[in-house]
């Protein structure tokens, strides 16, 4: 069971990932972490109440300390990326960095390499499934016509 924190919680979270794995019996999102400044504005409580059986936070070392996370997928400004993920991997968390993966190519080789050391996964998520030239792609390759 793979079982998912997210920090973040706006468009993508909602739109894009929540939706297509609140279905999968082999995924579990257990946490969300928000900014608690991002928890406070108009209107952010009550969506939150939609979403009854995720935990949220505003503390991020109930992400890292769950024994039972072992995704963080980081749906947030790019300008944090580099550092929640730095920190959830040095707690032994794989995970998913929404697109841009970091600010710069040191920051991303540096983030391989801890993965690496730890035996761990990283990645970059860029959901492009609903765009209209992955949609033609999808009934090309349905169609047969391009053969196995």
């Amino acid at each position: 069971m793979l079982t998912v924190a997210y920090v973040g919680f706006g468009n993508s979270v909602i739109r894009y990932h929540l939706p297509f794995i609140k279905n999968n019996k082999n995924v579990h999102v257990k946490t969300i972490f928000r900014r608690e400044e991002d928890r406070l504005l108009p209107g952010e409580k009550e969506r939150e109440l939609l979403y009854p059986d995720l935990l949220f936070t505003s503390d991020f070392n109930v992400v890292l300390k769950d024994p039972s996370i072992n995704l963080v997928s980081i749906n947030t400004h790019v300008d944090v990326h580099y550092e929640y993920a730095k920190k959830a991997l040095e707690a032994g968390k794989n995970v998913l960095l929404e697109k841009p993966f970091t600010n710069t190519l040191e920051e991303a080789k540096s983030l391989f390499k801890l993965a690496e050391e730890k035996g761990l996964i990283i990645s970059c998520n860029n959901n492009r499934r609903y765009d209209a030239d992955m949609q033609t792609l999808k009934k090309v390759l349905d169609s047969g016509v391009l053969g196995e």
